[in-house]
């Protein structure tokens, strides 16, 4: 049973560093081919999506950063304004 536990750990280690590039090179039969061309197409559509996603992330927070300054400046306006008609009332009620 040792035995069996010790080579399911080796078989382990080696499915993990053998890939399928190399099986397609070592033996290269036409269906390996044109399989391991499908993975290299798809892993650079794969590539060029995740970029994409980045790039419409940034402008999305660039967006929000833009909405939230506009949000403050909104806001800092509505306290002036009000600010300055409780001067007015002020000033009207002292005369």
């Amino acid at each position: 049973m040792a035995i069996f536990v010790f080579l399911d750990f080796i078989k382990v280690i080696i499915f993990k560093s053998w890939s399928f590039e190399l099986t397609a090179k070592l033996w290269p039969t036409p269906k390996r081919k044109t399989k391991l061309a499908v993975r290299r197409n798809e892993r650079e559509n794969h590539i060029r999506v995740n970029q994409g996603i980045s790039k419409l992330n940034k402008v999305l927070t660039m967006l929000k950063v833009i909405r939230v300054f506009r949000e403050a400046s909104n806001e800092k306006e509505q306290r002036e304004s009000s600010n300055s008609d409780l001067d007015q009332n002020n000033n009207s009620d002292s005369q």
